[in-house]
């Protein structure tokens, strides 16, 4: 068992005993970066910025954000701000502050902090424009997993409790829906079922409505599971893939997609390779069409395998990337085909994927490289996917960062220009 394994399950133990021990929702074709978030493990963390020049592929140095910070939340305001909170600084220390990049000025302003220290939380906007944050690890709680929800009023600058989530969880997914609400899923928790057993990595599903300030328990997911990728399909339905399964602790190649209307989880096409966290990379094949009989491209990158090292040590990163096609009408989400697309060279766990809007390529950032299970090194290596009029994915070196990271934030500025803050540089 890998050390990070081993490490969540001694936080599980820890929960168990009363001890204090001390993860985007979005609309195709928007990515979920899944970074590897352990926040007990205490990397050093950045507090250095780059801004990308899509036209030039360069990469400048940015200003610095005020704190340092990895396993930190980010998102875009309606005014093109861009909201970084919480994550652990350099000292191991979790954190509840809060700052927003201006890209007018091109300067990093503090706001307010949070009511809790969060790392391996969840966020999302909702449609008014305010931000939710909900979940993860806390200072003073039992780990793992808060209930605790807040939002961010961008127009006041304040953050206002909400009606905390029926499971307290961390790393854990929050997708939000076109009609507004808010599906939370999975994720580590301490909270017993109704058996009064330790769900672990729970498969719990539950649903907040912003105009009543409720949550609302849906149907679980088939595999309760921790760091995993999930998406929001074309068509409304959520797909969920990979992680590690808390029935045997072992990192799953099992996939499954929610529809909300059913409120049903079904069994979808699983991975060649099991993995855990891999980078997913959501967007609209170019073929699609017509809109109600359309296709999303979803592609897996890297991530832990199930190699089994020694006591101890990380298994080592994937290279492999699998492609998935997945057909949607109105009746139901298909995975048409799955197949192996080329390779990315070395393999690497946390890179920070990112799209533009509207194109049919894709960002790979850093990450960390580890060949096998002694030899590991972050990367400042950037490549580039896409997807060629003929339907065929291939990937190249696009730039190269100024500091080789994983783990950190990647937002689009409303100039096209991508900002990359934080992470860690081991």
């Amino acid at each position: 068992m890998s050390y990070r394994r081993s490490l969540l399950l001694s936080v599980l133990i820890a929960s168990l005993s009363g001890q204090t021990l001390y993860g985007v929702p979005v609309e195709a074709p928007k990515v979920t970066a899944h970074s590897y978030q352990n926040s007990r493990l205490h990397y050093p963390s950045l507090n250095s910025t780059e801004i990308y020049n899509p036209t030039l592929h360069k990469w400048e140095i940015g200003t610095p954000m005020n704190i340092s910070r990895t396993n930190q939340n980010s998102i875009p305001l309606n005014d093109g701000r861009i909201l970084v909170v919480g994550g652990i600084d350099e000292n191991g220390t979790l954190l509840k502050s809060a700052e927003i990049y201006d890209p007018a000025t091109r300067q990093w302003t503090q706001t307010a902090s949070l009511h809790y220290h969060r790392s391996d939380s969840a966020i999302t906007k909702l449609n008014d424009g305010t931000v939710m944050i909900a979940g993860g690890s806390s200072m003073g709680v039992d780990s793992p997993g808060l209930r605790a929800v807040e939002i961010f009023n961008p127009a006041t600058n304040s953050w206002n409790d909400a009606q905390p989530m029926i499971v307290a969880r961390a790393t854990f997914k929050l997708v939000t829906f076109k009609n507004g609400k808010v599906l939370a899923i999975g994720g580590a928790s301490n909270d017993l079922n109704d058996s009064g057993i330790a769900t672990y990595g729970t498969g719990a599903a539950e649903i907040y409505d912003p105009k009543l300030n409720t949550w609302k328990k849906v149907a679980s997911m088939m595999l309760g599971r921790v760091f995993f990728s999930a998406q929001l399909l074309s068509d409304g339905k959520v797909w969920v893939g990979g992680g590690i399964a808390f029935d045997d602790t072992s990192t799953t190649s099992y996939a499954e997609v929610y529809d909300s209307v059913k409120d049903k989880w079904n069994i979808a096409q699983g991975f060649y390779n099991a993995r855990n966290p891999a980078a997913s990379i959501l967007f609209k094949n170019p073929l699609s069409q017509p809109p109600e009989n359309s296709f999303d491209d979803l592609v897996i990158v890297g991530g832990w395998g199930n190699l089994n090292c020694p006591e101890g040590v990380d298994n080592p990163g994937l290279n492999s990337i699998e492609r998935f096609v997945i057909s949607s009408d109105v009746n139901s989400s298909t995975v048409s085909s799955l197949s192996i697309a080329p390779q990315i060279g070395l393999p690497r766990v946390g890179p920070t994927p990112f799209v533009h809007n509207g194109e049919n390529s894709a960002l790979l950032i850093g990450g960390q490289v580890m060949n096998n299970c002694s030899t590991f090194s972050v990367t400042n290596e950037v490549l580039r996917l896409t997807i060629d009029s003929s339907n065929d994915a291939k990937w190249s070196i696009d730039s190269t960062l100024n500091q080789g990271r994983q783990n950190a934030i990647a937002e689009e500025l409303p100039n096209g220009e991508i900002i990359v803050a934080g992470g860690s540089p081991k």
